[in-house]
Formats: C-alpha cells, structure tokens, sequence
C-alpha cells in the first residue's frame, strides 16, 4: 500500500494534472493506494502525522510526496515513528532541490517508475532550527542573510507564479539573486559551532545550513554536504565587498567557492548565527520572517528517514 500526499496547487496548478495522469498508471497496473489533497498551506503536516502515527514494525508505512520543496517540508514535520516510514518523491516544485540533492528523477512519470521499482533506499538525516517560539523540520537547508531574503522575495512576488507556467520557475531565484546583492542590508554576524565562537565578521552576507548540496533552485553551496553522516554542512559568505561577494556567488554556480576568500565552511552537530540586525530567514525555501538569531541542529539518529533512490 502507497500513500500519497498530493500538493494540486505546485507548479502553479500543474500538478493536479500531473497528478490524474500518474493515478492512471497506478490504477493500469493494479497499486493499491490511498491519496490525500492539501487543501492549505500547513496541510501535509497533518495528513504525514495522521498516516505515520500508525507506523510500527509491524506496519511500515511507504509514504510518496507530489509536490515541492516546501510540500517535502511540511511531511518531514508531520512524520511519526520515523524508522517506520520510507519516502518516495515526485518532484513538481520549481526549484527541486530535495531531487537534485539525491539524483531522484525529476520528471514525474520517470520518479513514479522508480519509486514502484526501486529496491534500493537510504537512511536520510534531518535539520532542526530554533528561532523564539518556532521550531521547525528541515530535509534541505535553512538559510539566514542574503538567500533567504530572495525566499521571501520570491513568495511574495507574482513573477514566479509567471514564469513557472512557462516552465521557467527557477529564474526567479536569478533574478531576485542578481538585485538582492546590490540591496540587502549590511549586517555583522557571529557564528557559533558546536556551541564555540567559529567566526565573528563585520560584514556578513549570509550563512546557508545544509543536509543536502544545493538551494535555491540548483546553487551547490555547500558541496561538502552528506545526508547521512549526522552532520550539518554550513557555508557562510562574509567579509568581501559587494562586488567580490557577486564574484564569490558566481563561483558558487560551479562549486568554485569553497576556499575563496570571503567564503568558510563547517560540519557541525549544532549551529547558532547571531546578526546585528533583523535578517529574512527560511527552511527548505518557505520563508519566517526577519529574526537576529538561528539555532540549527541535527536530528537524532532514530528519527532518520528512509527514502527511495
């Protein structure tokens, strides 16, 4: 039995379609299984809480997301009884980063293929972040400074809903990228590591905090990420000019960054950023507003999660 939450709204509606034409596949070759709509944004929490709360050794649950980044991050929040639940994924968000990080297919039909064929799975990690009285899940990256100001600006603006019905979603982030180096704010930052002053700069762009390699629609920056070695990957950008921090983004496009000056990483269990001034701060590209203090941290290791490769 498969149990399928369905996010009909990602891809500006397309995904309901996309939807109907994978249910045909699975009722042509006879898969049993129940699906389940989200109706509002929250939603998936509770449908994955409803389904994994009855999981057990006894009853292992194999639990399929359509939808995006924000969709898989809503379930990883609802999961119970984590040992119990294997994933599978079918990506149709506009970024996919939850995809790319793990080479799942990206094309429904193909994701759906796999995922009714597949043997082979792996135990994935999740972050924790903290910040006042919010708690939240993340199976990506949480960012604070600069990347999650362009979350922000992306879900609040009516270009992404554009092009992502021309199949161009993920320019979004680009465009917004380009003209956030030159706006953002300047703000100083210290970074605590496992609980240690790690790095304390005047100028401080942003700090991206991983458990897979890429954000943003497909930027690698942290490329020392791995998602099952109970770990957080931290990139910070810091220090340079404007210019040299643009140089430094750049590079990153290519996995170039790391060891530029103006650009530090970490593994960690547990990491803390604390800013000068209020920064826009996100989980897996859903945004919570400006905040002047981060705490992320590993999950513990029987709360990793099975997903279908």
């Amino acid at each position: 039995m498969f149990y399928f939450i369905v996010n009909p709204h990602s891809r500006s509606g397309k995904a309901l379609n996309i939807w109907n034409e994978l249910e045909q596949t699975l009722k042509n070759n006879n898969i049993e299984y129940t699906s389940f709509f989200t109706d509002y944004i929250g939603h998936a929490i509770k449908i994955a809480e409803d389904i994994t709360c009855r999981a057990s050794s006894d009853n292992h649950i194999k639990l399929v997301i359509l939808g995006g980044d924000g969709t898989v991050n809503e379930a990883y929040n609802g999961i119970r009884n984590h040992k119990y639940v294997t994933i599978g994924y079918i990506p149709t968000g506009s970024g996919n980063d939850f995809a790319r990080g793990l080479k799942l297919p990206t094309k429904p039909p193909a994701a759906l293929k796999n995922i009714l064929n597949s043997t082979k799975t792996i135990q994935l990690e999740s972050g924790i972040m903290s910040t006042g009285d919010i708690s939240r899940r993340f199976a990506v990256s949480c960012g604070i400074g600069y990347d999650a100001s362009i979350t922000h600006r992306v879900m609040t603006s009516k270009l992404k809903k554009v092009l992502n019905k021309i199949g161009l979603g993920k320019l979004v982030y680009a465009f917004f990228g380009v003209i956030n180096v030159f706006k953002k704010p300047q703000t100083s930052a210290e970074i605590y590591i496992d609980g240690e002053l790690a790095l304390q700069q005047k100028k401080f762009y942003f700090a991206s905090i991983h458990i897979l390699k890429y954000e943003g629609g497909g930027f690698p920056f942290a490329p020392h990420a791995n998602p099952s070695d109970s770990l957080l990957a931290v990139t910070v950008f810091h220090s340079t000019t404007r210019l040299g921090f643009a140089l430094n983004l750049i590079a990153s496009m290519f996995t170039k960054h790391v060891g530029r000056k103006g650009v530090t990483t970490f593994q960690c269990k547990a990491c803390t950023v604390k800013t000068s001034k209020g920064n826009y701060m996100h989980t897996d590209g859903e945004g919570w507003g400006l905040v002047s203090e981060l705490t992320t941290s590993i999950c513990s290791d029987d709360e990793f999660i099975n997903i279908i490769i």
